[in-house]
């Protein structure tokens, strides 16, 4: 700073900080430092996540509700550290999860967490390979028949892209790093839960 002034340093903060530490690390940037160079995850993640909600899904929301997570019997966690990025609501799947026996926990990431410890399936997959996978997963589910044909045609509408993309994995060897492929496992383990929380 002494060389290059308050704008010379930044502040990036957590999209989980509380109202009052955001308000701490403004103070201190703004106030302290001088500098206005204070950004959020949360304002960053959002901006990424409401253009492709709102492309996918025509609302700048994802879909649902917290009170799902009473009714859910899978809860499927892709890429998500809930135990310890959302403890909260973490804490409200394993209470649906003790008081029902028959509620599932996949957890499907690059790297084990403390969620992992919690699942009733943890599966590595290799970075950037997530396109693939749902690719996959999608493809399984509608051959075994483990769809809503009445719910599809109502709400879905599908459209073929500009590329055709195939069904992601042909070589599972790539994609996941623990030995065997849980591939054929996730879809039938999803698709036949009456109620899943993805």
């Amino acid at each position: 700073m002494e060389r290059h002034g308050p704008e010379s340093v930044a502040f990036y903060g957590s999209g989980q900080w509380t109202v009052n530490e955001g308000y701490a690390a403004v103070k201190f940037m703004k106030v302290g430092l001088g500098s206005d160079n204070v950004e959020a995850n949360a304002r960053l993640c959002m901006a990424s996540a409401v253009t492709g909600f709102m492309s996918s899904f025509g609302g700048d929301e994802p879909m649902g509700c917290y009170d799902d997570i009473e009714y859910a019997d899978t809860f499927f966690l892709w890429g998500s550290n809930m135990a310890e990025m959302h403890p909260v609501l973490f804490s409200r799947i394993l209470d649906r999860r003790q008081k029902h026996p028959h509620v599932r926990l996949v957890d499907l990431s690059t790297v084990t967490t403390r969620t992992s410890e919690f699942a009733d399936i943890h599966a590595l997959f290799a970075p950037q390979t997530d396109l693939a996978i749902a690719n996959a997963m999608a493809h399984v589910i509608v051959k075994e028949g483990l769809i809503n044909e009445d719910f599809l045609a109502k709400h879905v509408v599908f459209k073929r892209g500009l590329e055709q993309i195939g069904y992601g994995v042909k070589d599972s060897g790539r994609v996941w790093r623990l030995p065997g492929s849980r591939l054929g496992q996730l879809p039938t383990f999803c698709g036949q839960a009456p109620e899943d929380l993805v």
